[in-house]
């Protein structure tokens, strides 16, 4: 411990570290959940062009939770605390071009706020009363039998409660914030605007924890505020069937994985409100570790379905993509809690004590599992078994790139069935990594209206993980047209599909008016050999060229 701000005789504030098998625990979670987030990043994020500033703020993320498990006093856990909210506003805004994104941080980040405003309060009352922010320090004033901070706490009465109470109720409320306890949970479902490898470190298995370990570092106190502890179990319990009760009517692969993060650490704040708190942590490890693989197999999904996210269009993808069949029933069976796996240990236990507290909690508590098992398993069947909700664009159209009037009519009936179904186009040139371009998808239901919703599948063959292989020649061409795109040499016309590496709305609208484009392998050609190239295609009579075929998806030929 290094004293760090001496205010006054025998009062500072000090820079420490604890290290005891709660912390441990936690390092063993943080560090290898975000070693995998990091290693799988290297092949999602690949081709992106802030593909650095996303490492470091991985890294940001990174230490300022290796600090918050670490810190030895509360306003270092509180520095900490900080400092993971805005790690994590920066990565939800990643793609800070979608709009969608940019709202989804700027939530995420206010609703945390009012929170962490509530924790500090919390901080400042418990170090008042006890001298002191040191945790075992802290401990120790307030479960010494008559002891000065501990009679003063538990006699002086403010709105009925104890000062006691108020001080770890407003604990609560901070870890009820980063944890997404009803009603402060809308911001986690919105957070899946960022990459998917974000949703996997931040929202499934660190961030999201850390509510659970601060109330699980001061179990000591809570269990001195029985108060307290009945509001943590109903808040829990009720956020837990809550998010499983939306959880059944989301389309959206990420969103049904992120309303049931919502319901499983509800289900651990009613496991530290009834007393549990050793079950807790275990079900928050396990969780962290198949919620994790979960993400990560719905980003290989979504690679796959070129980044499709509404499971109405996909089904049967066990064929194509076994590797992630396998990978992500194994974390369905355990979330569902079907033995041997992990999760049904850690929620037994849960139930056990949530028995013996009261047979309400242990009845309601048994219907949120039984609900968590029914929607994973029929995403699990939308996603890897029934029919193939897509079709093969090379089977119903031709490949793609046969060239003149063919490719034109093609652009001209994509043009039309996006016009009639209100769908964005499908990425034509696909990106290099599936990261590259996440679709503004929002809500799955925005995409689909009225009677065309279920009329205009997919347009593309999903990805077979068993054939397909990256570094070739094309995908190299791929990243050069994706990062002339980003810079705007890539110049593109109003609402062609056929053409449009971005395939976002927004993009066509910022190139409206524009003259139409040369083949994007000439525009490649001229920025690799000219000094100065010649962006635009001169069209004397201001009549567009023919539509360029685009790039093989790995299925097909090229134009």
């Amino acid at each position: 411990v290094i004293q760090w701000l001496p205010f006054a005789t025998g009062y500072a504030i000090n820079l420490g570290t604890l290290i005891d098998s709660l912390s441990v625990m936690m390092l063993l979670v943080v560090t290898f959940i975000s070693l995998l987030v990091h290693i799988y990043s290297l092949g999602y994020m690949k081709g992106e062009e802030r593909f650095g500033i996303y490492y470091a703020y991985l890294s940001l993320f990174t230490f300022s939770m290796l600090g918050l498990v670490l810190s030895s006093n509360l306003f270092q856990i509180y520095i900490f605390w900080e400092l993971v909210g805005v790690s994590s506003y920066l990565l939800i805004g990643f793609y800070f071009q979608k709009p969608a994104a940019v709202a989804a941080s700027k939530k995420a980040f206010i609703v945390t706020r009012f929170a962490d405003l509530g924790f500090l309060i919390g901080i400042l009352i418990l170090s008042n009363e006890a001298g002191t922010l040191d945790f075992q320090q802290l401990i120790t004033a307030f479960t010494t039998p008559g002891a000065a901070p501990l009679v003063h706490a538990q006699t002086t009465q403010f709105l009925g409660a104890s000062v006691l109470a108020w001080g770890l109720g407003l604990i609560f409320v901070g870890g009820a914030g980063k944890s997404a306890m009803f009603p402060l949970h809308i911001w986690l479902p919105d957070a899946m605007e960022g990459p998917t490898p974000v949703s996997a470190l931040i929202h499934a298995a660190t961030m999201v924890t850390a509510g659970i370990y601060m109330i699980a570092r001061s179990n000591t106190l809570f269990s001195m505020a029985h108060l307290t502890q009945t509001v943590i179990t109903v808040v829990g319990l009720a956020t837990a069937l809550l998010a499983a009760s939306i959880a059944i009517k989301q389309n959206d692969i990420k969103k049904v994985l992120a309303y049931s993060t919502v319901s499983q650490l509800g289900y651990m704040f009613l496991a530290v409100g009834s007393g549990a708190y050793i079950a807790a942590i275990f079900h928050m490890v396990t969780h962290a570790f198949f919620k994790a693989l979960l993400f990560l197999g719905s980003g290989s999904v979504i690679h796959g379905m070129h980044h499709e996210q509404d499971m109405r269009r996909m089904g049967a993808l066990r064929k194509l993509m076994p590797v992630t069949a396998i990978t992500f029933i194994i974390g369905w069976l355990a979330i569902a809690g079907v033995p041997p796996f992990a999760g049904f240990w850690s929620k037994d236990e849960i139930l056990l004590f949530a028995y013996d507290k009261s047979p309400v909690l242990y009845v309601l508590g048994l219907v949120a599992a039984v609900l968590t098992a029914y929607y994973m398993t029929r995403q699990v069947i939308m996603v890897f078994f029934g029919e193939a909700r897509w079709h093969d664009a090379h089977e119903e159209h031709g490949a793609h790139g046969t060239g003149g009037d063919g490719d034109q009519q093609e652009a001209g009936q994509r043009e039309h069935e996006r016009e009639g179904s209100g769908l964005a186009d499908p990425l034509h040139v696909d990106a290099a990594g599936p990261g590259r371009r996440e679709r503004d998808d929002g809500d799955a239901d925005d995409r689909l209206t009225g009677e065309h919703e279920d009329a205009h599948p997919p347009r593309h063959r999903p990805i077979d993980e068993q054939h397909h292989r990256g570094g070739d020649e094309e995908d190299a061409v791929r990243d050069r047209v994706e990062n002339l795109a980003d810079r705007g040499s890539l110049v593109v016309p109003p609402g062609d599909p056929a053409v449009d590496p971005v395939g976002r709305t927004e993009d066509r609208e910022q190139h409206a008016g524009r003259e139409w484009p040369v083949r994007a392998e000439q525009q490649v050609h001229e920025h690799r050999h000219a000094e100065e190239p010649d962006e635009r295609d001169e069209v004397g009579n201001g009549a567009p060229p023919a539509v360029p075929g685009g790039f093989d998806d790995g299925h097909g030929s090229s134009g």
